[in-house]
């Protein structure tokens, strides 16, 4: 072991001292990353477990429930349930496996055997695009006008894949981004357009994009997930609210 260095019970050396200076070898570095996502994680742990009692935390990665989001917080008061706070997390799950919610609002498939499930509900897809673009002119477009274009995509929690798209047809690529604010920036900047959910378009107009309704793309299932092992109280009452808050006019 190089001298100054204090190795962990993991058997690496994390850290390398000496009289003037304090660092981590990149073993340390590996760890502390690690270290600090699991304070992250403990921290959100205990906001959980202080939360009033009359509080269900529902987790959602972009746009909670879109339009309906305050419909299904005031109805759930005005039952007596108490009050729905929702809470973003960009995470696969919404923050559920996080446990940072108890309830999550899911647009993808989550094969992952500590999650139980229920459909709520359905949504329409809208290409986003900056206001200058060729298709902003256009009140509604189709898959195949997106072709000629890169797609930003957020790989942790969206919901477009290269298989809206026929094999042989597929846009011109895909470019990978972190969260809402990553996403919509690039698509206003024109580097990229974009493919979501008509919930996005409710919560989050933005300066220097538009929404267009995608007319031959497949609708958007709407989920709600809890832990199997943990189910939240009055879990019928939620779902009951929710379905027919999204349900069509």
């Amino acid at each position: 072991m190089a001298r100054g260095a204090h190795r962990d019970p993991l058997g690496q050396p994390l850290l390398t001292r000496s009289s003037r200076h304090l660092a981590c070898t990149p073993a340390g570095e590996r760890v502390l990353a690690h270290a600090r996502r699991i304070l992250d994680v403990l921290a959100e742990l205990e906001a959980t477990a202080i939360a009033a009692d009359d509080e269900l935390l529902i987790g959602f990665a972009w746009a909670a429930l879109g339009e309906h989001t305050v419909t299904v917080q005031r109805g759930w008061a005005d039952d007596g349930s108490g009050k729905l706070v929702f809470v973003q997390s960009d995470t696969p799950t919404a923050g559920l496996l996080e446990g940072r919610c108890a309830v999550a609002v899911l647009r993808r498939t989550i094969a992952d055997p500590r999650i139980e499930r229920a459909e709520v509900g359905h949504e329409r897809r809208y290409a986003v695009v900056a206001t200058d673009h060729h298709l902003a002119s256009r009140s509604t477009v189709c898959l195949a006008d997106l072709v000629d274009d890169t797609v930003a995509v957020d790989d942790q929690s969206g919901t477009t894949t290269a298989s809206l798209w026929e094999p042989d047809r597929r846009p011109a690529g895909f470019r990978t981004t972190h969260g809402i604010d990553e996403w919509l920036t690039v698509i206003a900047s024109g580097q990229a357009i974009g493919i979501s959910s008509e919930a996005t378009l409710a919560q989050f107009p933005r300066p220097g994009v538009v929404f267009r309704l995608v007319q031959d793309a497949p609708p958007i299932r709407v989920w709600l997930g809890w832990r199997r092992d943990d189910p939240p109280p009055s879990l019928e009452a939620l779902l009951d609210l929710t379905r027919r808050s999204l349900a069509p006019d």
